[in-house]
């Protein structure tokens, strides 16, 4: 009747019966953190090796950054 997948509907209900009406309040879908991000202090790092290394490629640059940082 409601024209929403009955899977959506048993999640809110679930979220309805554990928190009441107020667990049924819009929640953002991103994750809190990215576990792939670089952290600033390294890509900053990074990017001050790969001015003092433009002739490298990418693939050589990752390599010589891991290989002596």
């Amino acid at each position: 009747m409601l024209g929403i997948p009955s899977s959506t509907y048993y999640q809110w209900y679930a979220r309805w019966v554990d928190g009441d009406v107020d667990a049924l309040a819009d929640r953002s879908p991103r994750p809190r953190s990215v576990w792939n991000r670089i952290p600033d202090d390294i890509r900053q790092a990074f990017l001050e090796f790969a001015l003092d290394h433009e002739d490298l490629t990418p693939r050589e640059l990752a390599v010589k950054y891991t290989d002596e940082k």
